[in-house]
């Protein structure tokens, strides 16, 4: 079933809509939860809640993707749940690839304008890539991707593909610095 079928049963109140949504894209979330918590079964309630959250938001939200709008509450919700647990001390093995960036995005403290601004000035700089580095990019610092799997999807070394990576860090931190960011 596609996108704009199973938004119409969301509209519709009819309870299909959560089960079509579930053979549609519960695996890709479950992965994406899982990179995020190291965790399956935290994964699993992550995206349980994610699937309540889409079923209350909509309607009256109407999204362009039901995709990109249900991995976005999946991605938010893991973020959460990991926020918990470090809060906890039971935090999973540090993320790399968010540590990678770290130093260029800053952090948690940053008052709300400031954090906007930055997110617009990251959506600036990845407009301005290539469609591979893009993708690339956002499959490991927004999907936490480990290197090997960027390497096997993208049919590269592993060294080529970190070599990459540093390059267009490199270039964030330029194009952040460039729009008045220092940190």
């Amino acid at each position: 079933m596609e996108d704009k079928e199973i938004l119409a049963l969301y509209w519709q109140r009819s309870e299909s809509a959560i089960a079509e949504t579930q053979k549609r894209y519960e695996s890709s979330c479950l992965v994406l939860a899982s990179r995020l918590l190291g965790s399956q079964e935290d994964a699993k309630e992550v995206v349980n809640d994610a699937l309540r959250g889409l079923w209350e938001a909509i309607p009256p939200a109407r999204p362009q993707s039901l995709g990109a709008f249900l991995y976005r509450v999946t991605r938010n919700l893991a973020c959460k749940r990991l926020e918990f647990q470090r809060a906890q001390k039971r935090a999973p093995p540090a993320r790399l690839c968010w540590e990678e960036l770290a130093e260029f995005i800053g952090t948690k403290e940053q008052e709300p304008f400031e954090a906007k601004e930055l997110a617009e000035s990251i959506r600036r700089f990845l407009l301005g890539l290539s469609r591979q580095s893009r993708t690339l990019f956002l499959r490991r610092y927004w999907y936490c991707q480990s290197i090997g799997e960027l390497a096997r999807q993208f049919g590269f070394g592993e060294s080529k593909i970190k070599s990459i990576l540093f390059r267009l860090r490199g270039q964030l931190k330029e194009h952040l610095y460039k729009e008045g960011f220092t940190l």
